[in-house]
């Protein structure tokens, strides 16, 4: 019953064990989706909120901050060295 306020979901906690829960009183069936980070009250095991999803610190380290109006052409290159070999 996915939506529904009684609707009973499985989640896997920190891959130890899975728990069939029921959402908390103030979280609306329509936030939570399949396959998203979710927190959950540990001792009436009950959905609280939505989560965002896991960041991994090395990917936000390469994120793109500006993409600049150059090609290889305007730089220069390995032409030269390239024709040596």
């Amino acid at each position: 019953n996915a939506g529904t306020d009684d609707a009973k979901y499985m989640i896997n906690m920190r891959q130890i064990a899975k728990y069939v829960v029921e959402l908390g009183e103030k979280v609306p069936p329509t936030d939570i989706e399949e396959g998203m980070r979710v927190g959950v009250d540990r001792q009436m095991l009950k959905i609280q909120r939505s989560l965002p999803p896991k960041i991994d610190p090395t990917v936000t380290m390469m994120t793109v901050e500006e993409k600049p109006d150059v090609t290889y052409d305007d730089v220069g290159g390995a032409k030269d060295a390239l024709e040596k070999l």
